[in-house]
């Protein structure tokens, strides 16, 4: 399994960060998880001033990792 995680502007559509990881035998689960974490810690890296201020916008296709962050 892998996953890949994309950080954007959206203001200009401009890529900002990219990673991609092979995790060897893992669910589709774990694998879209990861992704997560790593599209955030990227996000955060590149503003770590932002603090609790830095908003970040998901889209991703796991209705799983969405229902739970979403607290349902």
């Amino acid at each position: 399994a892998g996953y890949g995680a994309v950080v954007i502007d959206a203001a200009t559509g401009e890529t900002l960060a990219e990673a991609a990881e092979y995790i060897g035998v893992a669910t589709n689960n774990v694998a879209e998880y990861r992704g997560l974490i790593a599209g955030l810690t990227a996000a955060k890296a590149l503003f770590p001033d932002a603090g609790d201020a830095l908003r970040v916008h998901v889209r991703m296709d796991s209705k799983l990792v969405v229902e739970q962050m979403s607290g349902r």
